[in-house]
């Protein structure tokens, strides 16, 4: 696990200034959720983070090591079903980071089954990803996420196109597997209730490079319609 830091950083859209010398840090297994309206830069932070975009000013560090380009222990999960590989089964899709680093195919297979054990679908190895529900697509990405090892966990949107019982249902998987391997988690989401229940800090994008961080001390489990969690939600103003 690791923590990351923004050190001054400006990033701008042709005359549209997204980012105005934005400082932050989030500490190693926290988790960071990211909120604001449209347009206020919620993706472009990410993109930011794990490498795939660069800012014009300032710097961006993860474990004390400058962000240049896509990093290996970043892995990123998507809001879209389509980031499984349609022509691998499950266990193949899930092992496949491994066989990047050049990993035998019986320990990538042994390795790829303990994490399916841990989403809850080791009985699918052998399906391919059309045969799988959107939930289950998703727990996929997570087990993908989980045999990577990552030092920084990014989501974008992960759970946004579910119905609201498979949300609640991969929300309590995702807190559970981050508590037991310590990620640090950088999740994007426009649910307010959804970044209450998860985040153990809130950062509020808003328009014009503005920007507030919110830590989020309500104890966990947390009930997602409690009245605890509906006043913490009533504090925030995008």
């Amino acid at each position: 696990m690791s923590g990351f830091r923004f050190e001054s950083v400006t990033k701008t859209f042709g005359n549209e200034e997204i980012f105005r010398e934005l400082s932050l840090q989030g500490a190693p297994a926290s988790f960071l959720c990211v909120v604001g309206k449209s347009g206020v830069g919620k993706s472009t932070f990410l993109r930011l983070l794990g490498g795939f975009d660069q800012a014009e000013k300032g710097t961006i560090t993860i474990g004390g090591e400058q962000v240049t380009r896509p990093q290996k222990k970043c892995p990123m999960v998507f809001q879209s079903y389509e980031q499984l590989f349609p022509w691998l089964p499950v266990w193949e899709n899930i092992a496949f980071p491994l066989r990047v680093i050049g990993v035998d195919k019986s320990e990538r297979r042994n390795r790829a089954m303990e994490a399916l054990q841990a989403v809850g679908l080791e009985q699918d190895a052998k399906k391919y990803p059309h045969q799988l529900s959107g939930g289950m697509k998703q727990r996929v990405a997570l087990a993908r996420a989980w045999i990577a090892e990552p030092q920084l966990l990014l989501m974008d949107e992960p759970f946004g196109g579910l119905d609201m019982m498979t949300r609640e249902v991969l929300q309590d998987l995702l807190i559970s597997l981050w508590r037991e391997k310590q990620w640090t988690v950088v999740f994007i989401t426009h649910d307010l209730r959804e970044a209450a229940r998860l985040s153990t800090d809130l950062l509020i994008l808003r328009e014009n490079g503005s920007w507030e961080m919110k830590k989020n001390e309500l104890s966990q489990p947390r009930d997602p319609y409690s009245a605890e969690l509906n006043r913490w939600i009533r504090e925030i103003e995008l």
